[in-house]
C-alpha cells in the first residue's frame, strides 16, 4: 500500500511492458579518444571526433582541454608568433655573414668580442669572392678595429640600406666613420654624399678609409666627409646643411662603382679573377685620393663650414616671420635638449631653410641621450633614421613608470622614442634586431 499521507508521495503505477520496436537510442558522452582508439569512424552521438564533449569536458583536466578553451588575451593580443610574417625576433640570425650562424664559425671569428679580427679565420670561414666577404677581410688584415663593431656595422647596414636609399647620408656620432663608409660601399649607384660627424677624427678613420677603398675603390672618390663637431652645438644643423651643400668632386662616380660590383658578381660565378684585378688596379689610384683629393675636401668642408656659419646665420635671420610661424605649426618641437632661446631659434630657422636634399640619417650606438639627440636632428628635417640605442641610463624619462616597471628601462625608453616619431609624422616606426651574438643592445629603431 502507498502512504497517502504526504502529498509528495503518489501510488506507483504498474509498468507496462516494452516492445523492442519503442527503444530509440539516447545520446551518447563518448570522449575524442574513445571514438579514436574505434578508428574514428562516425560513432553514435553528437559530438564530432574533433571535438570533446561537455561531459568529457567537465570531467577533464585544464591541460586536457584544448579546442574548447578560448584564447587568453596573450595569445589574442601579445606579440606576433615565431614564424609569422610580421613577428618581431630579439635574436634573428645574421643576414650579411650566414656562416655566423654556425656557433663554431661565430666563436672562430670572434663574433661579439672586443679583438681584432683574426685574417686567417676571415679567410677560412668567409673566404669568397662576394663584395662582404672582401670587404671583411680588407678590414680583417687592417687590424683597426675591433671584430664586434665589424659584424655589428655589416647586420646594421644589411637590415636598413634599402631604406635608407638617398642620394645624402648623415651618419652621427660615428666613431672611425665604419657605418657611413660601409653603407658608401655597399650603395655606389645611390649614395652621393655622406657626412660623418664626431667630434674628433680617430687616427683609425683613414685606415679603414684604405682598408676599404683598397675593395671599393669609390667610398675614396671624394663623396665622404668628417665633420668634426659637437653633436650638442646649438648650430649642428646648418654644419650639417653646409656639407651637404657642397659639391661632390668624384673621380669614378656611380658609374664607376656600378661596373665593379657588375665586376663582381661575375667574378663569383668564374673564381673572382676579375673582381680581383679590377680593385687592385683601383687600389693605387684609391690611395692617392684618400690622401689628396679627400683630404682636401674634408679640410675645406670644415673651414667653410665654420667661416660660413655667421654669414649664414645672419641670412637667415632675416627670414620671413610668417615663414617661421608656419614652421612652428606643421613641424612639431620634440627637442628635449634645448639649452635656452638661441637654440630654439637656430632649430626654427634650420626648419625653414632645410638642405636642398634631405639625407638619411644613421646613428650606431650613441650613447645615452646622444641617441635622443641624433632623433631631434632627424625630425627637424622629416628625414629618414635609423638608429640602434644603447647605454639606457635616465632615457626613459619620459616614459610612465609603470610602463618602466613593466617593461624594463630600456624597451620603455625606445617605446617613447616610438611615440616621439609617430607625433612627428614619421609614416612608418619600426623595430627591427640583430643578432645578439654580437651585442645584447641590438634593437634598431627605423623610421621612414
Amino acid at each position: 500500500m502507498a502512504h497517502l499521507s504526504s502529498p509528495h508521495h503518489f501510488p506507483q503505477q504498474p509498468q507496462q511492458p516494452v516492445s523492442a520496436h519503442a527503444i530509440r537510442p539516447t545520446h551518447t558522452t563518448t570522449s575524442c579518444a574513445a571514438v579514436a582508439e574505434r578508428g574514428g569512424s562516425g560513432a553514435p552521438g553528437p559530438w564530432p571526433s574533433s571535438k570533446q564533449s561537455p561531459a568529457a569536458n567537465r570531467t577533464a583536466s585544464p591541460s586536457q582541454i584544448t579546442a574548447a578553451s578560448p584564447p587568453s588575451p596573450h595569445q589574442l593580443f601579445g606579440p606576433k608568433k615565431a614564424g609569422h610574417p610580421a613577428a618581431y625576433n630579439e635574436d634573428p640570425q645574421f643576414a650579411a655573414f650566414k656562416q655566423c650562424n654556425d656557433p663554431a664559425v661565430a666563436k672562430a671569428l670572434r663574433v661579439g668580442q672586443r679583438q681584432r679580427l683574426d685574417p686567417t679565420a676571415v679567410a677560412e670561414h668567409l673566404g669568397g669572392s662576394s663584395l662582404y666577404s672582401r670587404l671583411a677581410l680588407a678590414l680583417a688584415k687592417s687590424q683597426a678595429v675591433d671584430a664586434k663593431e665589424v659584424f655589428e656595422a655589416f647586420e646594421f647596414c644589411e637590415r636598413v640600406r634599402r631604406r635608407m636609399r638617398r642620394p645624402n647620408l648623415v651618419d652621427l656620432a660615428c666613431g672611425h666613420g665604419l657605418v657611413g663608409i660601409l653603407m658608401t660601399a655597399l650603395e655606389p649607384t645611390h649614395i652621393r654624399r655622406v657626412v660623418l660627424l664626431d667630434r674628433r677624427k680617430p687616427a683609425s678613420h683613414d685606415t679603414i678609409l684604405r682598408a676599404v677603398a683598397a675593395v671599393a675603390p669609390w667610398v675614396a672618390d671624394g663623396r665622404i666627409v668628417f665633420l668634426e663637431q659637437d653633436l650638442y652645438a646649438a648650430d649642428v644643423w646648418s654644419q650639417l646643411s653646409e656639407a651637404l651643400s657642397q659639391p661632390v668632386m668624384t673621380t669614378g662616380g656611380p658609374l664607376l662603382g656600378a661596373s665593379l660590383l657588375a665586376s663582381s658578381s661575375d667574378g663569383e660565378s668564374g673564381g673572382g679573377s676579375g673582381a680581383s684585378s679590377s680593385a687592385s688596379s683601383a687600389s693605387s689610384s684609391a690611395s692617392s685620393t684618400i690622401t689628396s683629393s679627400n683630404s682636401s675636401t674634408i679640410a675645406s668642408s670644415n673651414s667653410s663650414t665654420i667661416a660660413s656659419s655667421s654669414s649664414m646665420m645672419s641670412t637667415l635671420a632675416h627670414s620671413d616671420d610668417t615663414a617661421v610661424g608656419r614652421m612652428q605649426q606643421s613641424a612639431p618641437s620634440i627637442s628635449v635638449f634645448a639649452k635656452g632661446g638661441e637654440e630654439k631659434e637656430l632649430m626654427q630657422r634650420a626648419a625653414v631653410n632645410p638642405p636642398a636634399q634631405l639625407p638619411s640619417i644613421l646613428a650606431v650606438h650613441a650613447c645615452g641621450n646622444a641617441t635622443d639627440r641624433c632623433l631631434d636632428i632627424a625630425a627637424l628635417w622629416r628625414c629618414p633614421v635609423a638608429v640602434m640605442p644603447c647605454c639606457y641610463t635616465s632615457t626613459a624619462r619620459g616614459s610612465p613608470f609603470g610602463v618602466r616597471r613593466a617593461l624594463g628601462t630600456s624597451v620603455a625608453a625606445d617605446v617613447h622614442r616610438s611615440y616621439r616619431l609617430d607625433a612627428a609624422g614619421y609614416v612608418s616606426v619600426d623595430w627591427l634586431c640583430i643578432p645578439q651574438a654580437i651585442t645584447d643592445m641590438n634593437r634598431i629603431l627605423l623610421a621612414a
